[in-house]
């Protein structure tokens, strides 16, 4: 466990942004909540794009899964 600098939240040792104050330790500041909710849906949508391809690459006989 690791402490929060900026809201001494208790965290895991894997975490890289605070859920309670939105600190990130790689940055070593608070993040802008709206940048991380795009980040969020920005990797959303590209897990959805790439199932997708694969879903296509099965129909076609080309997806060796």
């Amino acid at each position: 466990m690791k402490e929060c600098p900026n809201c001494h939240e208790l965290v895991d040792n894997s975490v890289k942004i605070c859920f309670n104050c939105h600190y990130d330790f790689s940055l070593g500041r608070v993040v802008d909540s709206s940048r991380i909710a795009e980040e969020r849906r920005n990797e959303v949508l590209r897990i959805q794009q790439l199932k997708e391809n694969q879903r296509e690459e099965i129909k076609k006989g080309t997806c060796y899964t």
